[in-house]
C-alpha cells in the first residue's frame, strides 16, 4: 500500500513539475520575444508574405523589418469602390472582382481607404505575374495599416469575399504605390480594354 502511495505521489510530483516547467518556458519566451528575429529563432510559424510575419502561440504577430533603401516609385491616385454587400447564404461569396493594372510597372502596392470587413469577410489580392497572394481580414487590414504587401508585376487582382451572414461589407482603394524603373517611362493605368479579365 505504501509503495502505491509513494508511486502516486511521485507521478503527481512529476506532472506538476512538467506543467510548471512548460508554464515557465512559455512565460520566459513570451517576455523575451519582442521582434521578428527573436520569434523566428524560437521556431514559431513563419507566414510567407512580404514582408514575412511570425506568429507566437499567444497570438502576437511580428513583421520582418526590411532595410529601407530608396526605391523608385510614385503614388498614383486610384478610385475603386467594391460596393456594399450582404451575404444571406451559407457559403462565402465573391462579391466583387477587379484588376488594378499599371502597364509596365515592376511592382505595385495597393493602398486602401475606408473598409468594413466584419468578422470573417476578407479581401484577397493576387499578383497576375507570379500568383503571389495576400488575404486581408479586418484585423490584417489594421496590422498592415490599410495597405497590401508589394506585388511583382503590373497587375493585381482584388477580390472581396463576403462571409455567410455578414452585412455591410465593402472596401475602397484610394491610391496605388507604383514601382518605377529608372530607365523607363512611368507606368500608366491600363484602360478597361487593356485590362485582362
Amino acid at each position: 500500500m505504501m509503495k502505491n502511495k509513494t508511486l502516486l505521489y511521485a507521478i503527481v510530483a512529476i506532472c506538476v513539475l512538467v506543467i510548471l516547467g512548460t508554464w515557465l518556458f512559455v512565460s520566459v519566451n513570451k517576455s523575451t520575444i519582442t521582434n521578428f528575429k527573436e520569434c523566428e529563432a524560437a521556431g514559431y510559424e513563419i507566414m510567407e508574405s512580404y514582408p514575412r510575419q511570425c506568429g507566437t502561440p499567444d497570438g502576437r504577430i511580428f513583421i520582418e523589418e526590411i532595410e529601407k533603401a530608396p526605391v523608385p516609385h510614385r503614388i498614383a491616385p486610384y478610385s475603386l469602390d467594391s460596393g456594399v454587400h450582404n451575404n444571406q447564404g451559407n457559403d462565402f461569396v465573391v462579391a466583387s472582382d477587379d484588376v488594378i493594372q499599371f502597364s509596365g510597372a515592376p511592382w505595385l502596392r495597393i493602398v486602401f481607404g475606408n473598409s468594413s470587413l466584419g468578422e470573417q469577410s476578407f479581401v484577397q489580392l493576387t499578383s497576375l505575374q507570379d500568383g503571389a497572394e495576400q488575404k486581408l481580414t479586418s484585423q490584417r487590414m489594421t496590422e498592415w495599416q490599410n495597405a497590401s504587401g508589394f506585388f511583382n508585376g503590373d497587375a493585381v487582382e482584388v477580390e472581396l469575399h463576403v462571409a455567410p451572414g455578414e452585412k455591410g461589407i465593402f472596401f475602397e482603394v484610394k491610391e496605388v504605390m507604383v514601382g518605377e524603373l529608372m530607365s523607363k517611362s512611368p507606368a500608366t493605368p491600363a484602360t478597361p480594354d487593356s485590362t485582362e479579365e
